[in-house]
């Protein structure tokens, strides 16, 4: 802090295609250029500033933008040009999800996913400028809970990790595989199907 961070407590760093890196704290976000440290908080007055201090993780999607998520629970949009924050709705199923860890992620074909980990999952639309579950490409099988999610780009596809084991789900066919369903004879499957919490 006496160079100039906001924070000892660094949840996030990032770095753009121009070379800003971006350092997401518990006490707001900045952005180094080498020299020196811009700094962002929230301002009460402004409603394009962020609408929390805490930070807890940071995403560039594959057009640049920059994500946020809050310990407060709101995600959207820094626009690093405008310096401006546009926050993004949330169509949680259960508002207890808010309580659970999460995580943002980025797959190939440039979908943003919201991960609520054991709760539920849900994408963003950008059209609508919201994240709801009625935008997922994918549904687990029922009452198989996500913990995580990994996007397979060569294999074109999502390998779910759930509560009750390993699911494999193809872009391409829309099958889903996992234990005594394994339709696409996943190895990875015959393999490890029966592991549950993963």
């Amino acid at each position: 802090v006496n160079n100039g961070l906001s924070a000892y407590n660094i949840t996030n760093v990032i770095q753009d295609r121009e070379g800003y890196m971006w350092i997401a704290s518990i006490n707001g976000l900045q952005r180094f250029d080498g020299f020196r440290f811009l700094t962002f908080k929230h301002n009460p007055n402004d409603p394009q500033s962020i609408p929390d201090n805490f930070i807890a993780q940071l995403l560039l999607d594959r057009e640049q933008h920059l994500w946020m998520y809050f310990a407060n629970g709101d995600v959207g949009i820094f626009d690093t040009r405008k310096m401006t924050f546009k926050k993004a709705k949330l169509k949680l199923k259960n508002e207890g999800s808010l309580k659970r860890s999460r995580h943002l992620m980025a797959d190939a074909e440039g979908n943003i996913i919201f991960v609520y980990s054991n709760a539920e999952v849900v994408t963003y639309n950008k059209t609508n400028n919201e994240f709801g579950s009625v935008y997922n490409t994918f549904n687990a099988p029922e009452n198989w809970l996500v913990t995580n999610i990994i996007d397979d780009a060569a294999g074109k596809k999502y390998w779910l990790c759930c509560d009750s084991g390993i699911v494999a789900y193809n872009k391409q066919t829309r099958n889903l595989s996992y234990r005594n369903h394994n339709v696409e004879h996943e190895s990875v499957i015959d393999a490890l199907g029966h592991v549950k919490s993963t």
